[in-house]
């Protein structure tokens, strides 16, 4: 009876696991012109009898990244799928600089310095609309907020050469993020996806950043062929406000 017993666990945890799968993610991206090299590793775990996927990715540019999905399949062909996200910012010297010249009301002294923008952790919330067509192609279009807070100190410096803090202050910013997406699989040999990203400052920080807007655009080869491993080439070329910069990222996807 107790044998009876371990085996019916046994083969109840088997098949539980036929439906779920952890897998892991590593990737290598070049630093571009203005940029710097960043390695990213994603660990992770697919609940695929019940449609959801949680993972936590770690950069030394995001941090550690949480990020729970479910997929809801409308039809054979279209899905929703909502997410939920939390950032944590690990490192306190998260921080922007840029350049400022400030012209006081009614003052004869033109002040010039620097404002530095430290920003805290984030959560982010998001909907996917997706289809996939019979023959291959593929396409999703995905809206998502990112909201978390903003402190701004100022450092200037006047004609006599004496520093002072015009301001410090913290505000909420939140920034609207839209994903459109489309690619082709080949078979089931390669995938090649291609992806718009539109990211808007909603919040009030534009007035320091000098931008309130930007616009993405990657390109990715997935091998598709090779069992749990899925090796990928992607290419991205990156608003950086004033110019545009492409950078180069190799990794591999693998799943247990």
């Amino acid at each position: 009876m107790k044998k009876t017993i371990i085996s019916t666990l046994i083969l109840s945890a088997l098949s539980a696991t036929a439906h779920a799968g952890a897998f892991v993610e590593a990737s290598a991206e070049s630093a571009g012109k203005q940029g710097e090299a960043n390695n990213t590793i994603i660990v992770g775990y697919d609940f695929d009898k019940i449609g959801s996927s949680i993972a936590l990715e770690y950069n030394k540019k995001r941090d550690f990244d949480l990020t729970a999905k479910h997929n809801i399949q409308i039809t054979d062909n279209f899905s929703l799928v909502p997410e939920l996200g939390y950032v944590w910012k690990t490192k306190h010297g998260n921080t922007k600089d840029f350049d400022i010249e400030i012209m006081p009301g009614g003052s004869e002294y033109a002040y010039s310095g620097t404002a530095k923008q430290v920003n805290s952790d984030v959560i982010r919330a998001g909907l996917e609309a997706a289809y996939s067509f019979d023959n291959g192609i593929f396409t999703s279009a995905r809206y998502r907020l990112e909201t978390g807070s903003a402190t701004v100190v100022e450092g200037v410096r006047d004609r006599g050469d004496a520093s002072a803090t015009l301001f410090n202050e913290s505000k909420r910013s939140t920034i609207g993020r839209t994903d459109l997406t489309v690619g082709y699989s080949f078979d089931g040999v390669v995938t090649l996806t291609g992806k718009a990203i539109h990211k808007t400052q909603i919040g009030t920080m534009k007035d320091v950043t000098g931008s309130d807007s930007a616009t993405d655009y990657e390109a990715k080869a997935t091998v598709a062929c090779l069992g749990p491993l899925a090796p990928y080439l992607q290419i991205a070329n990156k608003d950086m406000r004033d110019s545009r910069d492409t950078t180069f990222k190799l990794g591999a996807k693998y799943s247990f």
